[in-house]
């Protein structure tokens, strides 16, 4: 069977059914170190994207509702995977509620600020506020 040598925390070095020369370093069959390491780095990998989601989330709240939406798109699938943490998919969650609120205010604003000003009157009239003609 063939084993692999493990030296510090991510270096496999092969050495096929012989002995590591390093006295530090650990013999483990090919199948049971591979499995360590995969579900090592799953957990960092895991806990980096929490972090990454968590400061974007944060990051959102700036006036930057379009970085809610790139959380979203890119943890969407992310959070649903078998390893994801589950405060993972509440910040996915929580930044598509950010990006649809974002992006609702921000067609109210477009429809009030342009749309209803190009009206005329009738649509000056259900402005909340009127700018000069020189504004404009």
């Amino acid at each position: 069977e063939n084993t692999v040598c493990l030296r510090g925390e991510m270096q496999l070095q092969d050495v096929r059914n012989t002995t590591c020369d390093d006295d530090d370093a650990q013999t483990l069959p090919l199948r049971e170190q591979v499995g360590e390491i995969t579900s090592t780095t799953d957990s960092k990998v895991a806990e980096n994207d929490l972090r990454v989601a968590r400061i974007l989330f944060f990051a959102g709240f700036a006036m930057l509702p379009w970085v809610w939406f790139v959380v979203w798109l890119h943890y969407r699938k992310v959070s649903q995977h078998r390893n994801a943490l589950p405060a993972l998919a509440v910040y996915v969650r929580r930044s598509l509620m950010g990006a649809v609120c974002g992006g609702l205010l921000f067609v109210v604003w477009f429809v009030n600020a342009t749309v209803l000003q190009s009206l005329g009157e009738w649509g000056r009239s259900l402005l909340l506020y009127v700018p000069s003609d020189d504004d404009l």
